[in-house]
């Protein structure tokens, strides 16, 4: 099923905070869309360039920002949904608070099809995040990247964590014609992205330089950059 000529943006309101497209607009469009307007739609993965809003919610898709911000299904605020019959129908038409019975919308997202088409999605926008700072992490185990994950969230402003395992990272560098991270090769790799606003960078990098020190002191992290 093709939705190549559903591509239009349908509506946008600044009060909500909310875009209606067709299911045809690719994931990029809508971030692109919200960034003119000093907006943000948060869901962002490697395929966004090409993938559309509408497969992006019959698989729920997730992307790199999770940890904050959620799956597609948080930031769906209504659908309208072509069903077996032909039937149209409107699932929660971008209510807020909606405690009328059964939402529809949230069955309908992540079932790939198979209760019905989304022909047209308002999604939530949000602000922009501010700027980040990467720090990746080498680690001697998976217990270690947990410690990591823990901490991270209790003292930095986590907006992502991914964590590689050697072989991953190797195949990863190969690919892309590019050295190994860390010369010692840590048997796993942790990626943490946290924000860093404007007039606390001190502050922040000083939190990420206490969590590799620490690491360091107790075994858990092999070597690191910010």
């Amino acid at each position: 099923m093709s939705f190549d000529r559903m591509r239009k943006i349908l509506e946008f309101d600044p009060v909500d905070r909310s875009v209606t497209v067709q299911a045809g607009v690719v994931t990029r469009t809508v971030q692109d869309f919200a960034r003119e307007r000093d907006l943000y739609y948060p869901v962002s993965f490697a395929a966004e360039g090409s993938s559309q809003v509408g497969g992006n919610i019959a698989t729920n898709a997730g992307g790199i920002r999770v940890m904050r911000y959620g799956l597609t299904r948080d930031q769906v605020a209504g659908l309208r949904v072509v069903d077996g019959r032909g039937e149209v129908l409107d699932c929660n038409a971008g209510l807020v608070k909606n405690a009328s019975g059964y939402d529809l919308r949230h069955l309908m997202i992540g079932s790939e099809g198979t209760l019905g088409l989304v022909v047209e999605a308002t999604l939530w926008l949000t602000d922009p995040p501010p700027p980040a700072r990467v720090m990746m992490l080498g680690a001697p185990n998976p217990g270690a990247i947990l410690g990591l994950l823990d901490r991270g969230r209790r003292e930095l402003a986590l907006s992502a964590f991914e964590f590689m395992s050697r072989a991953a990272v190797r195949r990863s560098a190969q690919a892309q014609g590019l050295d190994l991270p860390f010369a010692s090769e840590p048997a796993f790799y942790a990626l943490m992205e946290f924000d860093c606003p404007a007039g606390a960078e001190e502050d922040v990098e000083a939190a990420a330089a206490a969590i590799f020190e620490a690491g360091l002191e107790a075994g858990t992290v092999m070597e690191g950059v910010i």
